[in-house]
């Protein structure tokens, strides 16, 4: 499969690779959200997505590391991450009748809502006390929505912002989170035999790319405002709502 793409799809792919590892570098998360729409206008959609299947496990699992709060994220998080996992594991098989479409329209017009009462803090808001009961929720809500149709990264990182968390927790934690999530996905992806060697070589191969994109963005992260990182994550999360809405209407895919 390597062999069939010409050296202009290859190029390409690597300056899409680069930017979406740069976002991901700068605001810890939107690597297969830029990535995938653009990766799908070169190649077909699947080897869009199993592109970024290697890249989206080890980075999460770097940025989550990197941070030294992994364990900080677990020890608070565990009642999340627990029932997202294991939910994700067996929501494809519990609720394969709902329909994608409307799912995905219903996602997005709840992810912008939320966004934007971002703007009002009184009403946007998680309170560290509310954690306790709030964690097993959203882990099961996003294991069901992520085992039907792969979408456990807006609600998690809806509910991440919520919480107000500092940058550097909030880089941690939503690296711990969606790194729970794809590894369920990839093993997935391996076992159902839709990732065979070829897939699995481009995808190895596309970490260079990412990876040197990401560690440019950390360099421009260390320098951003908070405030200019809020807003990149506002902006993130209204694409991601505006995403599932255009893929519904057009029957495109965005990732």
């Amino acid at each position: 499969m390597l062999a069939d793409l010409t050296a202009t799809q290859i190029a390409l792919m690597t300056l899409i690779l680069l930017l979406a590892g740069m976002t991901k570098g700068v605001l810890g998360v939107g690597l297969p959200l830029v990535a995938v729409p653009l990766l799908s206008q070169v190649v077909s959609v699947p080897l869009a997505i199993m592109t970024l299947a290697v890249s989206t496990v080890v980075s999460n699992a770097f940025q989550a590391i990197q941070g030294r709060d992994a364990l900080l994220v677990v020890k608070r998080f565990w009642t999340l991450l627990l029932p997202f996992v294991v939910t994700l594991f067996l929501a494809a098989h519990l609720l394969v009748v709902l329909n994608d479409n409307a799912l995905g329209l219903i996602m997005g017009v709840i992810i912008i809502f939320f966004t934007l009462l971002n703007y009002v803090p009184k009403l946007s808001t998680v309170r560290v006390e509310h954690e306790r009961y709030l964690n097993p929720v959203i882990g099961l809500l996003a294991g069901l929505l992520g085992g039907v149709s792969s979408f456990f990264g807006p609600v998690l990182l809806m509910y991440a912002v919520a919480l107000r968390l500092p940058r550097a927790l909030f880089i941690s934690a939503m690296s711990t989170f969606l790194f729970c999530g794809a590894l369920p996905l990839v093993i997935s992806l391996t076992a159902y035999g839709m990732m065979r060697r070829d897939q699995f070589v481009i995808s190895t191969l596309a970490l260079v790319p990412v990876f040197v994109g990401l560690l440019i963005g950390q360099k421009i992260q260390r320098r951003m405002p908070q405030e200019a990182f809020r807003k990149g994550i506002t902006a993130i999360l209204l694409l991601t709502g505006a995403s599932l809405i255009l893929r519904t209407i057009f029957g495109g895919a965005f990732g």
